[in-house]
């Protein structure tokens, strides 16, 4: 067997040396290789989400980590930054859409979940305005459940609905072609997608023999070949439970050319037959034909002819033809008219070697050690219960980058082809890649180049207007500062009296003021109208519904007590109002910029005797200050925002105070009010931390007689999302079978391997048996990882 099987490798070498030969003066390959060469010139984004689980409950938190590569590099692409993900329903209607800011080729976020959603499937779609560009649709898109526990049922996503089960074919190359042998991929799964593993089913020719039989994966996918395919109608007879299911193949073409590939018998080695019939023979005369193999704009050649006259040419390819990935081989003819397209998949052979240990439990938490092969990574990990139904994720990193950007169609469960691989699995892929075609349209590559009329957006643009009378603009310029964001920044003002500032990263909810500063930095009176562009850019492309309204299986209320987490029960206490008849000095900024709802200090000269200086009186009045030289800073004292900032928002006469040095031995003398608002209500996400205004007397350092507005506020709405760190619902108990399956553990979306490839994380100790971690990220050099 050994020695026929060295024979037959060598006759098939033999035969591929004399059957088709790599024509470098073929006038169409230059066409050709500049077509691909400039259609896929302009850099596309492919954009991976790993979300913390697959089924949400209305009441709780979406939390993703986002990887961001470049099409043809395969690795992190840092010149994205503005990332927007929509929230729609199975109508395809968007419900949200937020804003997200990646860097150096990945972001982290969370989308909040209204709490009046319906029970259904959903889905998440991810893109930038740049994919606008394209002819096709390089947005991502995720498919999760979420139910409402108010509703009266809730969507079983895992039980099959029988009564809908269909089988699909997919001839190898997309010809059926009569008097040759043809491949045929199938595909039998219910109108949800969810796949049947059928055993023994049977193929029949018109006369009711039976040509062969075939079995599905766990997956639903599988295989048969016809050996001798004559015209005529077969059928598919397979059983369901007990009862039979037939469906009729379509009528074998009578002319054509169809072709088979195999890359998994023999190592490194690719085997094609490309076949035809006598019918078809008689046409061809001496026309030669071309296979052309590509992945993105990497093309090659391989060119052949049935001048032999056999129906049958088999060649033999090294791996070296082909790029790592998906790989497509489209058949042409000599007036580059594509006749056939087949997808096949060159895997790499890094091995990845991945190991976790415990390295120190507490009441409270559990600390994990992580080892791998693969230094300087980014990681993201996602812990749920052991017996979890929600971690059925749909794609994963290797999925979404390696298959679901490159065909119109997601390839699921990717990982149990990738994983322990061997030569059966690579079969079981490939039956999969026969069902697909590829997103990238031929006729279009030949005929059309992407033009970049969409930008890549970097930051968001504040365009304002100034309305005072200024006659000589260069004098002047707009100065805007936000204290808790960290902005301080110019613009000019030109002959439109507009100013512009551009590639601002401007988070959503904080506020924004505008001083405009004469040539000496004095501050002037300012009237202006500012807002917020570029933040609520539209994806071009219609999303697509499956137009069958498939039936779904409920489960009725009744059953379902118990079968969510619950959460702990909250009693909100009646406010207590506390009145105290004091006559107090009547306060002269009450209702200017929320005042209202801050506590007012009119600065009588008891007031200022008592204190140093106004850093002492904000001391004494709920806040820490540290003095130490030239480095002055007040912070709340319960941290409330999102990135960990204690620092209130400061302003004097209404401008915004970013030098706090300033402050600094101002006496209180010269001081007539002092607003605190500790809650920082009605002054956005920069107010979290507390708002302090302070109104200085009239005439103070030279002041008009009168106090003036020198400063206007912008509150950014529909800016980048916040980094909120990750939080879980308040769970009442962790052991009940509604956590256990619904629930969640933790989200950590930002791990790091270091030179050695070593990383750690903690999670919260549940008291758990045991747990499911997912890992996922990618290495600089583009190395995807998937546990």
């Amino acid at each position: 067997m050994k020695k026929f099987y060295l024979l037959f490798v060598l006759l098939l070498i033999l035969t591929s040396f004399n059957s088709f030969s790599q024509n470098l003066l073929n006038p169409n390959q230059e066409k050709i290789t500049k077509a691909f060469t400039d259609y896929f010139a302009l850099d596309r984004e492919n954009i991976h989400l790993q979300l913390n689980k697959s089924i949400y409950l209305t009441n709780e938190t979406i939390w993703f980590k986002g990887y961001v590569i470049e099409k043809k590099s395969q690795t992190p692409f840092a010149k994205t930054t503005n990332v927007y993900m929509s929230l729609v329903d199975d109508a395809g209607k968007t419900i949200e859409t937020n804003l997200y800011l990646a860097e150096n080729g990945t972001l982290n976020g969370s989308f909040k979940l209204s709490k009046t959603l319906n029970t259904g499937t959903y889905s998440l779609q991810v893109y930038t305005n740049y994919m606008n560009n394209f002819e096709e649709n390089e947005s991502s898109v995720y498919k999760i459940n979420i139910i409402n526990p108010a509703d009266n049922n809730y969507i079983d996503t895992k039980k099959i609905n029988y009564n809908t089960v269909s089988i699909n074919f997919f001839p190898e190359s997309g010809t059926f072609l009569e008097g040759c042998a043809n491949t045929i991929a199938v595909k039998i799964a219910d109108c949800n997608d969810l796949p049947l593993e059928i055993k023994n089913a049977e193929v029949y020719d018109s006369k009711g023999m039976l040509i062969t039989n075939f079995s599905t994966n766990q997956f639903g996918f599988g295989r048969f070949e016809i050996p001798v395919t004559r015209h005529e109608i077969y059928k598919v007879i397979f059983e369901i439970k007990g009862d039979k299911i037939e469906k009729a193949l379509p009528l074998p073409a009578l002319k054509g050319i169809t072709y088979s590939v195999n890359n998994y018998t023999l190592n490194n080695k690719t085997i094609i037959k490309v076949k035809t019939n006598e019918r078809t023979l008689i046409d061809l005369k001496d026309d030669n034909h071309t296979l052309v193999i590509h992945n993105n704009d990497n093309v090659s050649f391989i060119d052949f002819s049935f001048k032999d006259k056999k129906l049958e040419q088999n060649m033999i390819l090294l791996g070296d033809q082909f790029s790592d990935g998906i790989n497509t081989i489209s058949l042409i003819d000599k007036n580059l008219l594509k006749l056939g397209e087949r997808n096949v998949f060159k895997n790499s052979l890094f091995k990845k070697e991945l190991n976790l240990a415990i390295m120190k439990k507490s009441q409270d938490s559990i600390q994990i050690l992580g080892k791998m092969n693969i230094p300087f990574s980014e990681l993201s990990i996602s812990v749920l219960p052991f017996e979890s139904v929600c971690s059925n994720l749909e794609k994963n990193i290797s999925s979404s980058l390696n298959f679901a950007s490159n065909f119109e169609n997601n390839i699921p469960n990717v990982d149990y082809y990738l994983t322990n691989t061997n030569k059966g699995k690579q079969m079981e892929l490939d039956n999969i890649l026969i069902t697909r075609k590829s997103k990238y349209n031929w006729a279009t590559i030949l005929s059309k180049t992407p033009q970049e009329k969409h930008t890549f957006d970097m930051g968001l643009t504040i365009r304002g207007t100034v309305n005072n009378t200024v006659y000589k603009k260069d004098e002047f310029k707009v100065k805007m500062s936000s204290l808790l964001a960290g902005v301080n920044e110019i613009a000019e003002i030109n002959d439109k009296n507009e100013f512009y500032f551009k590639n601002f990263v401007a988070t959503d909810s904080t506020v924004v003021h505008f001083s405009l500063l004469t040539k000496k930095d004095k501050l002037e009176k300012i009237k202006l109208y500012s807002r917020l562009e570029d933040n609520n850019k539209k994806f071009l492309k219609l999303f697509t519904v499956n137009p069958e309204k498939c039936s779904q299986i409920v489960i009725n209320k009744s059953t379902t007590e118990g079968l969510f987490p619950k959460l702990q029960k909250s009693i909100n206490l009646d406010s207590i109002k506390i009145v105290v008849n004091i006559k107090k000095a009547k306060l002269q900024n009450n209702l200017k910029f929320n005042n209202n709802m801050s506590k007012g200090y009119k600065i009588t000269e008891d007031e200022a005797t008592n204190y140093t200086d106004v850093l002492q009186f904000i001391q004494m009045h709920g806040f820490d200050v540290f003095v130490d030289g030239a480095n002055v800073s007040i912070r709340s004292r319960t941290p409330t925002t999102f990135n960990g900032s204690r620092t209130p928002q400061i302003f004097i006469d209404d401008v915004p105070e970013t030098i706090l040095f300033n402050l600094v031995g101002m006496t209180l003398k010269n001081i007539d009010e002092i607003y605190i608002n500790r809650t920082g209500y009605g002054g956005g996400m920069d107010g979290a931390n507390g708002i302090i205004r302070i109104y200085t007397k009239k005439g103070f350092e030279g002041k008009k007689s009168n106090i003036t507005v020198k400063s206007q506020s912008l509150m950014i709405q529909n800016g980048f999302q916040p980094n909120r760190k990750f939080t879980n619902p308040k769970y009442a108990g962790f052991n009940n079978d509604g956590f256990q399956q619904y629930g969640t553990i933790h989200s950590e979306p930002c791990v790091k391997t270091d030179e050695a490839g070593n990383f750690k994380f903690s999670l919260p100790n549940f008291y758990q048996k045991s747990v499911k971690i997912n890992i996922e990220g990618i290495s600089c050099e583009g190395i995807l990882i998937s546990e």
